[in-house]
C-alpha cells in the first residue's frame, strides 16, 4: 500500500496541484508525488509525475491551489464519501428528493446500489428517474408530483426533503425547509 499522507504532510508538502478539478496532487521535499482521486480511496504514489510538466497537453489540465485549499477539498471530498442515501435513514423513515436532471445518473447509480426498487417491485432505469422522489427506509421508491410536493411544507409529518446535488456535494445547506417548487396556477395556464 502507497504512503498516506497525512494533514501535516500537505501543510509541509514542497508543491500541491489540483489537475482536472478531480485530482490533487502533493510533492513532498524529497520530490515524490502523491495523488487522490475525488471519489477514490487512498492515497496513491505518482511515479512519472513530473513528465506532466514536460507536455504542454497536459499543462493546461493542471490549476493553482494552495494547501489550505487542499486541505478543505480532502475534508469535502471525504465527507462527500459518507454522505449517503442510506445515511438518512439513520434518523429518517422515507426521504424526498429534489433531483436536478445532471444529478440523476448519479441518484439512479446509487439508489440501484442498495437494491432500491419502485414501490411496485419493478426494476428502476437510468431513464426512470424524475425530478421529484422518495424513497423509504425499506428500500421502495416512487414518483411525487408537484403538488402533493408543495402542499406538505404546510403539514405536520412530512417527509424530509433534501436537495440530492447539495447532498451529495457536502453542502450543509440540502434540507429543503420552504417550498422550492410551485404548482401551476389555473390562472397560468
Amino acid at each position: 500500500m502507497d504512503k498516506q499522507l497525512t494533514k501535516e504532510d500537505i501543510k509541509n508538502a514542497k508543491q500541491v496541484d489540483l489537475y482536472n478539478n478531480s485530482v490533487v496532487f502533493v510533492v513532498m521535499p524529497d520530490d515524490e508525488a502523491y495523488g487522490h482521486s475525488l471519489g477514490g480511496g487512498d492515497w496513491y504514489h505518482k511515479e512519472n509525475y513530473w513528465d506532466y510538466w514536460e507536455s504542454s497537453l497536459m499543462l493546461s489540465y493542471f490549476s493553482e491551489i494552495t494547501k489550505e485549499e487542499v486541505l478543505s477539498l480532502m475534508d469535502k471530498w471525504e465527507k462527500q464519501k459518507t454522505r449517503t442515501i442510506e445515511s438518512l435513514f439513520e434518523d429518517n423513515d422515507r426521504v424526498w428528493f429534489y433531483i436536478p436532471d445532471e444529478w440523476k445518473e448519479c441518484f439512479y447509480n446509487e439508489i440501484t446500489r442498495v437494491g432500491a426498487k419502485f414501490m411496485d417491485g419493478s426494476e428502476i432505469t437510468k431513464e426512470s428517474i424524475g425530478t421529484l422522489m422518495g424513497i423509504g427506509k425499506d428500500k421502495t421508491v416512487g414518483y411525487i408530483s408537484n403538488l402533493v410536493w408543495y402542499n406538505t411544507f404546510f403539514t405536520d409529518n412530512a417527509a424530509v426533503k433534501v436537495y440530492y446535488d447539495k447532498f451529495k456535494d457536502a453542502s450543509d445547506d440540502y434540507l429543503i425547509t420552504e417550498p422550492n417548487i410551485k404548482p401551476l396556477d389555473i390562472k397560468e395556464l
